[in-house]
């Protein structure tokens, strides 16, 4: 619970609260090096903040796929695009991924063993198709509630 209190990003704006509230009680003092510290850090903090929270709140990832049915058309052409690049054991692996499974939580989590465990020498295009075909089951099984370790 506490490291997501402190990767959502409020511990952050907590902290930049903190800075902030003490710079305004520090010009009291009228010390303008100890206040521009303070609004420094406050600063700082808040850009932290914010970066965090951004990345807390976007739950979903940027993909093409809206449905199921067009990520399986997607891994297809992903096998077809590694038999033509002459990556013939990965395409039998994810081949063997997409039949494998008796349900379709089975079967995303072998596509997603399948993809992460591609390794070879790919072309930038085929690596970002298998990074985001490999993103996507990670969200799916989230939202199917197999969140299950990756």
């Amino acid at each position: 619970m506490l490291k997501k209190i402190l990767e959502s990003g409020i511990f952050h704006l907590f902290i930049a609260f903190l800075f902030i509230a003490s710079a305004s009680w520090k010009t009291v003092m009228n010390n303008p090096n100890v206040i521009n510290a303070l609004w420094f850090c406050a600063f700082i903090f808040v850009v932290l903040s914010i970066s965090r929270l951004r990345k807390s709140i976007k739950m979903k990832p940027k993909t093409r796929f809206t449905k199921l049915d067009e990520f399986y058309k997607a891994v297809n052409v992903l096998i077809e695009w590694l038999k033509k690049d002459g990556h013939l054991e990965d395409s039998q692996k994810l081949g063997t991924a997409m039949i494998a499974g008796a349900t379709g939580s089975e079967i995303l989590g072998d596509i997603m063993l399948a993809l992460k465990s591609m390794k070879g020498n790919y072309s930038p295009e085929l690596r970002n198709e298998i990074n985001e075909c490999f993103e996507f089951t990670l969200h799916h099984r989230k939202i199917l509630g197999l969140n299950d370790g990756w």
